[in-house]
């Protein structure tokens, strides 16, 4: 017997979701992965302060990967970050319809993907008053 899958990974049948509110600039938390391999989440930041954010970085301080996105993040707006994707999307409307936002991406960035079977801290600077949601998938080899 064989075990087949698209590509060389294996994925969860669980989806991983979680949500932690952002008190703070910098905000850090910790997120424990399983699987094998690296994980690949979608992150999206939610700024509800009424002071407009002009710069977001997600960091991966576990893995040394972080991206900065620079726009008007006015009160409200979604950021939307897919590391398996690799695409960088905004909304203005709460996450109804999205648009993509590649060019507000720092230049040299890394994908902030998790780590297999560790704590992954992950720190989120530039929004004070907002929120950050993951979802993802334990990944096997």
């Amino acid at each position: 017997m064989g075990f087949a899958v698209p590509g060389a990974y294996g994925y969860s049948t669980t989806l991983t979701e979680r949500t932690v509110t952002l008190i703070a600039s910098p905000t850090s938390f910790t997120q424990t992965v399983g699987g094998s391999a690296q994980a690949s989440p979608v992150y999206e930041v939610e700024n509800d302060a009424v002071e407009t954010v002009t710069s977001v970085k997600i960091d991966n301080t576990t893995t040394g990967t972080a991206i900065t996105w620079s726009g008007q993040l006015e009160q409200g707006n979604i950021i939307r970050i897919d590391t398996d994707a690799m695409l960088a999307e905004f909304s203005s409307d709460g996450g109804t319809t999205w648009s993509a936002s590649m060019a507000n991406l720092s230049t040299g960035h890394e994908w902030p993907r998790f780590a297999a079977r560790v704590d992954n801290t992950i720190e989120v600077t530039g929004v004070a008053d907002g929120k950050i949601r993951l979802s993802y998938r334990d990944t096997y080899l």
